[in-house]
Formats: structure tokens, C-alpha cells, sequence
């Protein structure tokens, strides 16, 4: 095996170092460290936070190497970065020693042309002395329920915070806190993971804040399904249990051979519990929180629509206020929507969507903090862009404000006019698109039959793009329009699913069913997600390639401070 070390354009790519260690397995004895194609996924995402400064937090399912990778990929900053404090800290003291063991068997298999040194006789930590003056480096290990763990350290350069959903009630909040403080916005590194307990947890507050634009996060998360060990061939003539068969049936992308170690083996483990089934074994990260409240659309369908963009691993989250899916297509009709904000009220925020009146799909959004000039100016060039698109303003009290703006710059023929009544005797025409609560449940309506249908396109034109966070906030969304207290997870007031209310409300059609999805259909399914995802993992290696001064390996760059 040919030996990668500091220094080579690849080391820092953690599928490349990992794969030099060895791992202790399931049955007990170490064996090389083949990463599990879940595991190539988190190494794609690693590779884009550090080309991207960011932090990473992973949704996960039961069981699937995501910790172990984690600690891996601590050691390796640990061992090879001057000053470097690694800290992993995890729910339990027995989770903590079963990476510590972990981190302790990589350093032990590592090659010795390049294995760091190491200070003998430390039983839970790694210490890698450096010659004076440089700066040593280590890795620490601890519970949540350690004594102040964290709090009041110098510095840590690496955290991972492994299972934070299930840190203990009444210390999550404040040992969170207290790592957080403890690593720098600049040269510093986040990893965050856990599977999900419920709603409000410290792993689902995280999640929500990866969704603002431009967050300091990214999200990923990976069904059950893309793990092989969850897949067992059934035998001839197999038949599911009811159980079993509804599962499948509400989602085609499961195989024959995920239903069948989900009958034998997953269900068992869970106590044949579905609800444990979902937690512990998720495959999408909507159903598998404790989630209170009825949904207002089709989540289904949303989360096809989701999956179908990245294969349901939020590898495609957006981080950009204005995010375009389709550019404007000659022939085509579109409006502007905007659903207004409070200038001064900075937990709201600017929703728009710009929507293809003749394809009735959406060809882009923005979400931010935005004044009423700042918007005026904005909705003006999105307009032109989009063929003079007509613009649709809800007339509330803030949306006024741009209105006037708009009439008062000569622009009132771009507007949408809404009829209405002169002294109940002559009707005039005014701007903007009225919000009465009875128009408000009318658009609604139409907008969850456009969802459930499959009228609403939602995918974008280039592949693994689309509306993800309008999605989200769909998925989110149960009859919050009206509510003043209810905010999304951003902050607003599902701003996005407003516009596009309007916007369907401007749209009808009749509208088209689904069919049956047979074995063969679902197979089919599950090879074009993992072909999807595979392709984002290489769209994400192949976004970061140096390419300047004859550069072309995928790692040339290598994150955060000094190295060996």
C-alpha cells in the first residue's frame, strides 16, 4: 500500500487517510478501515467545509460508522496540526470510552513512516509532544455529565459533539453552550451528529439554524437504505407483513431487500415498534422526529420532491438569499410574488417567488432581512429578468410600503391589481394582491392540490438543484399564515410558502394522478438515488479541485492552521 502522508495533496482527504487505518469491527478483531458508502458521503461533505469554512452537522440513523468516522477524522487534526485540542464529547461516559478506544486503535494502525508521537500512559486522551518551541497537540474525550467538561478549557480547535439529542435534560443546554464558546469562528471545526430524539432537542435547534442563509452550518443527512448491512435478499416467494408492505408502499424508494431485513431484523430490534423503527432507522429526517400537529400539504409528496433533488441527504441545502432554479425561458409567463416583511422586524424576513405561470413551476426564491427600497430595487430586476414579469405584492400593512414605492417610481402597470368596490357602486382596480382570510384559505387550498397532484414543479434545471427550503418550509407549515406567534425554523413567517400560496392562487389547471410503483419501478428507484447521491459526492469533489498553477488533485488545499 503506498503510504500517503503530510505533505501529499491528499492527505487531508479523510477517505484517503482513514482508509491507511484500521477499525475494530462488529465481530470483535480490527480490520482495515473500508469506508462504508455513507461514510465516502460524510468525507465529501468534510472536503467541502473545509474548502468552505464550515461547520458540519449530520442528521444520522442507528448504527452506520458516522462516530467512528468523526473520531477518525479528530485524530487525524489532532496528530497533524500544531496546537491542535481535538475534543469529542459525547451523551455518555460509555459512549466516550468506545471512541476513545476508537481513536487509540487509529493511532496504533497508523504506518509508522508517518504514526505521530505519542505520550505513553494516558488512558483517555491522545497527547502528541511536539519539540520546544512548537506547540503540542491533543485529543481529549468526555461525557456531557463529566464535571463542567469543556468549560473553562484554552481552546479547542476540533469539536465533535457526538449524540447531542440525547444529552442529558437540564445539562444539554448549558455544556452546548460551553463547547460552542470553546472553538473559534476562525480556525475552527464543528461536527455535530446525532439521530434524532424530537422536536426542540439541541441536534433538531442546530438543524434548523444550518437552514438560514449563510450559515456557519452544513447539513447532511443519509436514509437507512444507503447502508449495505440494512439490505438482505429475500428468499423465493417472500411475502411482507402488513406492516412491512405499508412501509414500502409509503416509500417506493425502499427495495425488496430493505423490507425484508426491516421484517427479519430492524423490527425486531426495535421491539417491533414502528415508532422506535422510525427514530432509530430514518429515512427521511421528517418522520423520524416526534413531531407534534397535523400537516397542511402533502408531506409525501414533498419529500419526493425533496429526494428527487439530492437524493433526500440535504447535500442540496441552500445558502444563498437568492437562489435561482430555472433562468427565464422564451414563451413563458411568469409573476413576481412577494410576501412582505417589517423592515425593523429582523426575526421577519422577505419572501419571494418567482413563478412560470406556463410550466406552473418555480423558477426562483429569496428569503432574507431586506428594507422596503432595498426590495424595491430588487423585485424591479427580477422583474426584467423574467420578461417584465408581473409583480404580486400582499397588501398588508408592510407591503404598503413597497407598493407606494413602486407607484411611485412610475412602475404601477408591473403590478398585479385586485378588484374592488367604490362606495359599493363602481369598481376600481388596486395594487397589490388582498389579504382576507377567506382568500388567504382559498390559496391554501389550491396550493395543497397542486402538491398533492404533482402539478407543482419544484426541481430545478440543472440536476440536484431545486427549492429545498421552500420545501422545508412546506413540510414545516401547519396553518401559520395567519398566526402571529408561529414562526418557521428561520425565524419568519413561513415567508416563502405565503408567496407561493399567491402564486397558485393565480394558478389553475386540472390535475394529474400517480400510479402504482411495482418492485421492478422501486428498484429502479433506489439505483438512480444512490447514482444521485454518488454524483452529488463527485460534483462536491470536482467543485473543489485546484485547477490554478497545474494543480489538479481534489485535496490540494488543506484546512485550518499549521501542519506537520
Amino acid at each position: 500500500m503506498t503510504i500517503v502522508g503530510p505533505g501529499h495533496p491528499q492527505f487531508w482527504d479523510p477517505e484517503v487517510f482513514l482508509s491507511q487505518l484500521r477499525v475494530r469491527s462488529k465481530s470483535g478483531p480490527n480490520k482495515p478501515f473500508e469506508l462504508w458508502d455513507s461514510q465516502r458521503i460524510l468525507a465529501a461533505m468534510i472536503r467541502r467545509c473545509y474548502a468552505e469554512n464550515k461547520w458540519l452537522v449530520h442528521l444520522k440513523g442507528r448504527k452506520e460508522g458516522s462516530s467512528t468516522f468523526f473520531t477518525g477524522v479528530g485524530y487525524q487534526h489532532a496528530g497533524y496540526r500544531e496546537g491542535c485540542h481535538t475534543a469529542i464529547l459525547a451523551n455518555v461516559k460509555k459512549t466516550a470510552q468506545e471512541l476513545t478506544d476508537a481513536a487509540i486503535t487509529f493511532w496504533q494502525s497508523t504506518p509508522l513512516e508517518i504514526q505521530p508521537d505519542r505520550t505513553r500512559g494516558l488512558k483517555r486522551s491522545l497527547e502528541f509532544p511536539r519539540e520546544y518551541p512548537l506547540i503540542k497537540s491533543h485529543m481529549s474525550l468526555a461525557g456531557v455529565l463529566d464535571d463542567e467538561p469543556l468549560r473553562g478549557d484554552m481552546g479547542v480547535q476540533v469539536l465533535v459533539a457526538s449524540e447531542i439529542a440525547f444529552w442529558v435534560e437540564g445539562r444539554a443546554e448549558g455544556a452546548w453552550v460551553a463547547a460552542r464558546n470553546a472553538v473559534p469562528d476562525e480556525g475552527g471545526f464543528i461536527i455535530a451528529e446525532s439521530t434524532p430524539n424530537f422536536r426542540g432537542d439541541p441536534m433538531d435547534l442546530v438543524c434548523q439554524e444550518s437552514r438560514a442563509p449563510y450559515s456557519k452550518w452544513l447539513y447532511v443527512f443519509l436514509p437507512w437504505t444507503i447502508t449495505r448491512e440494512y439490505s438482505v435478499e429475500p428468499p423465493p416467494g417472500w411475502n411482507p407483513t402488513s406492516v412491512v408492505r405499508e412501509y414500502m408502499d409509503r416509500y417506493p424508494q425502499v427495495t425488496e431487500a430493505n423490507g425484508f431485513w426491516m421484517e427479519t431484523l430492524g423490527l425486531p430490534k426495535c421491539g417491533m415498534s414502528m415508532g422506535k423503527f422510525l427514530a432509530e432507522y430514518p429515512i427521511n429526517d421528517v418522520e423520524c422526529w416526534a413531531a407534534a400537529g397535523d400537516k397542511t400539504f402533502d408531506i409525501e409528496k414533498l419529500l419526493e420532491a425533496r429526494r428527487a433533488i439530492d437524493g433526500g441527504t440535504g447535500l442540496g441545502r441552500e445558502g444563498h438569499e437568492y437562489e435561482v432554479y430555472w433562468q427565464p425561458e422564451e414563451g413563458h409567463t411568469y409573476i413576481v410574488v412577494v410576501d412582505p416583511a417589517s423592515s425593523w422586524a429582523k426575526r421577519d424576513m422577505w419572501g419571494v417567488v418567482v413563478f412560470d405561470m406556463t410550466d406552473c413551476k418555480i423558477a426562483a426564491t429569496f428569503l432574507a432581512h431586506a428594507t422596503a427600497w432595498q426590495m424595491k430595487r430588487r423585485v424591479v430586476d427580477w422583474s426584467d429578468a423574467y420578461g417584465r414579469a408581473t409583480i404580486y405584492v400582499e397588501a398588508n400593512g408592510v407591503g404598503e410600503g413597497l407598493l407606494n414605492l413602486l407607484v411611485s417610481d412610475g412602475l404601477a402597470s408591473r403590478l398585479y391589481h385586485r378588484p374592488s368596490t367604490d362606495n359599493g357602486i363602481a369598481t376600481i382596480y388596486v395594487p397589490g394582491w388582498y389579504t382576507s382570510g377567506k382568500r388567504k384559505v382559498q390559496a391554501i387550498t389550491i396550493l395543497q392540490e397542486l402538491i398533492a397532484d404533482g402539478d407543482l414543479g419544484f426541481l430545478g434545471q440543472l440536476p440536484g438543484t431545486g427549492a429545498v427550503r421552500l420545501i422545508e418550509q412546506l413540510i414545516d407549515y401547519q396553518g401559520q399564515w395567519e398566526g402571529l406567534g408561529a414562526r418557521d425554523a428561520k425565524g419568519g413567517h413561513f415567508d416563502l410558502v405565503a408567496a407561493l400560496a399567491i402564486a397558485a392562487h393565480a394558478f389553475r389547471q386540472k390535475y394529474r394522478r400517480g400510479a402504482f410503483v411495482t418492485p421492478a419501478q422501486r428498484q429502479e428507484m433506489f439505483t438512480a438515488d444512490m447514482a444521485m447521491i454518488f454524483k452529488e459526492v463527485e460534483r462536491q469533489e470536482q467543485r473543489f479541485d485546484a485547477i490554478e498553477n497545474g494543480m489538479t488533485h481534489r485535496m490540494a488545499a488543506t484546512p485550518y492552521g499549521i501542519h506537520r
